[in-house]
């Protein structure tokens, strides 16, 4: 069976079995309790496409924190390294304790799955479902929750955004198929638009009414380097953008001629803004 075609399966299957049973763990004391640190965080999936063993993160609290806090998710990019989830998102912790905002630094499961790009879709669901458990907790704010990422990881943000903001009964397990996003940003991310599954309840006049009243008041923003970025991206960022207007929503597009393939001070300086 195709790898998209499993894809599709997760998506509309879940209607037809019994009620998901996933695990989500390192929501602890010292996190609820706003106590700085780097907290160790693990969903496990029961119907994983990729991420059997489940989807790692590292929940980041800084100091000043003391009660429900925005959160930024944040995606790396294409790397096998199943750690690195620690470290990549090292460069927004200064940022993150100047604007004390938690982050939460996921697995990419598009590139850790072996560069199945479907793969992005058990990062997703873990993602949302932890960030349930975080804004039930009190830990998160609710309306308050933005996705990042950085190439790879910039298409699994985006992503993630689409699909979890409009949910569908025929999608089921709404705790791991819906959040509703206040944002995202895709810094130089890849878009492959065979990923994006529409609502088939929907025809496309429709679909661009939902989308453009859901994103409305939403920040979306997309960035591409200059002809030092890669070669890829150069092609893809442009095509994400008219595929997002045309299904409603209207991307914030950055161009930075200058750039290479790194998520630059510029970037880094929308993201923060995204959240204010």
């Amino acid at each position: 069976m195709k790898p998209r075609m499993l894809f599709v399966l997760a998506l509309v299957a879940s209607p037809f079995v019994a009620a998901s049973a996933h695990t989500v763990s390192g929501v602890t004391a010292p996190v609820t309790q706003f106590k700085p640190g780097r907290y160790p965080v693990t969903v496990k999936l029961d119907n994983a496409l990729f991420a059997k063993a489940g989807v790692e993160g590292t929940l980041i609290v800084p100091p000043g924190v003391s009660g429900a806090a925005p959160v930024v998710v944040f995606f790396h990019g294409n790397s096998r390294d199943k750690k690195l989830h620690k470290k990549g998102a090292d460069f927004l912790v200064k940022g993150a304790a100047a604007n004390r905002v938690i982050l939460l630094s996921m697995q990419n499961w598009w590139s850790l799955s072996g560069d199945h790009v479907e793969g992005f879709d058990d990062s997703r669901r873990a993602t949302n479902l932890l960030l349930q458990q975080l804004v039930s907790s009190g830990v998160a704010q609710g309306d308050k929750v933005f996705l990042s990422g950085f190439s790879a990881g910039g298409f699994t943000a985006i992503a993630s955004f689409i699909q979890s903001i409009h949910y569908n009964e025929m999608m089921g397990d709404k705790d791991a198929n819906y959040f509703d996003y206040a944002g995202v940003i895709s810094m130089k991310g890849n878009f492959y638009p065979q990923f994006f599954m529409p609502d088939p309840m929907l025809d496309p006049d429709q679909r661009r009414a939902r989308y453009g009243e859901l994103t409305r008041n939403k920040k979306v923003i997309l960035t591409v380097g200059g002809k030092k970025d890669a070669p890829r991206v150069q092609k893809q960022a442009p095509e994400c953008r008219d595929f997002l207007r045309d299904w409603g929503v209207q991307p914030d597009y950055r161009e930075f001629p200058n750039e290479g393939h790194n998520p630059a001070q510029t970037n880094i300086d929308l993201l923060w803004q995204m959240i204010n």
